[in-house]
């Protein structure tokens, strides 16, 4: 039997899209007849959406300390393959990141295991502070050494793709590089709308990329159009605890339409599905446009649930407008309310984006296409 270590940054009870991208890889591979296992740091156990899929786990003080840990129980576990799943903060590392990854993935390709590395961030941008200027610089000599030390190497947008082959130049001319997007975390249900009402939203962690500002905009307009639209905020979207999150507390109350906005608090991934799949439409106001490296983004599409989002830096070729995606000409509540009620006004419209994103997803990024492609 094919026998396949995942390793992750975290995983459950940890909120951690990468962990749970894991976790629904694994549970394909397990319905393929794939011996698969997670390993990763301390806390984490079984996956309620995936209780048979082993779960390893070690105390990491420090990455490099959780990293040495790791690497004994999988050479004890013998994998024929591992799946590397790489953010720059492995195992607990600040932004700046560590080498732990590249201990790992070096000490397993020794041992004879075929290492398939999936890149779902890169590094961090030039930027003027030393530290950070500093922590981008290790962290693209780090990336040369994954490359280096993996069998595959896979990226989950197109324009990453091209960035990692121009750092890597003729290092990367014998390696192979490849374009994965990222699956869906929740499996997606069929949609649930109700006839007659107008309900947008969208499911999301709390992060500088994700413009509740523009979302909360928008609907202030999309609200004053339609006077029964309502707004779901699908998941923990911010914390008292945080500058940021009290700031998205306090506009949402001075919203002229706070009456009509919902925010549903932390769910189960079924719940998650079944709220989205109520949706009308799926607002994605993000800086890097509709992009494959999101793991929110797919659901909506698999519940046929019309999307509205930008064309960004990192959008892939896959995504036609008024195909399977609308896009707002401009990343701010304008834009998104235009193309929001241009869409509510042309049902046959909506309709068409409906139907071509579940072809989208069924096609590019449900798992049953996505697992067989990691382990190409």
């Amino acid at each position: 039997m094919r026998r396949v270590a995942i390793i992750a940054p975290n995983y459950h009870p940890t909120v951690c899209g990468v962990g749970d991208h894991s976790m629904r890889l694994a549970s394909e591979l397990v319905g393929r007849g794939v011996d698969v296992a997670i390993f990763t740091r301390e806390p984490a156990e079984p996956h309620p959406e995936a209780p048979s899929v082993q779960v390893f786990s070690v105390p990491a003080p420090t990455p490099l300390v959780g990293a040495l840990r790791l690497i004994r129980i999988l050479r004890a576990w013998r994998p024929q393959e591992a799946i590397l799943q790489y953010t720059p903060p492995m195992l607990g590392a600040s932004q700046h990141g560590s080498s732990a990854a590249l201990l790992i993935a070096t000490a397993l390709a020794q041992t004879g295991v075929r290492v398939t590395i999936v890149a779902h961030e890169l590094h961090l941008p030039w930027l003027r502070r030393p530290d950070l200027l500093a922590a981008a610089a290790f962290q693209r000599v780090l990336l040369l050494g994954l490359v280096a030390a993996a069998d595959r190497f896979i990226v989950t947008t197109e324009s990453r793709l091209e960035e990692l082959r121009r750092l890597c130049r003729g290092l990367a001319r014998h390696r192979r590089i490849d374009v994965v997007p990222v699956g869906s975390n929740v499996a997606p249900l069929d949609a649930r709308r109700q006839p007659g009402r107008l309900r947008v939203g969208q499911f999301s962690s709390f992060n500088v990329s994700k413009r509740f500002d523009v979302l909360l905009d928008a609907f202030a307009r999309i609200a004053a159009a339609v006077p029964t639209a309502e707004l779901w905020l699908i998941g923990q979207v911010g914390s008292d605890a945080s500058r940021r999150g009290r700031g998205l507390r306090a506009a949402i109350a001075s919203h002229p339409a706070v009456d009509r906005i919902k925010i549903t608090g932390r769910l189960s991934l079924p719940e998650v599905a079944a709220s989205v799949a109520s949706l009308s439409l799926y607002l994605f106001p993000m800086d890097t446009g509709a992009t494959t490296r999101s793991g929110t983004l797919p659901l909506p599409l698999g519940s046929s649930v019309p999307v509205v989002a930008t064309r960004g830096r990192e959008t892939s070729s896959l995504f036609v407008p008024d195909e399977n995606v609308v896009f707002a000409d401009s990343l701010t509540g304008e834009g998104f309310a235009r193309a929001t009620l241009r869409l509510t006004s042309d049902p046959q419209l909506a309709k068409r984006v409906a139907e071509g994103g579940r072809r989208l997803y069924e096609q590019h990024l449900s798992w049953r296409v996505i697992a067989p492609a990691i382990l190409s």
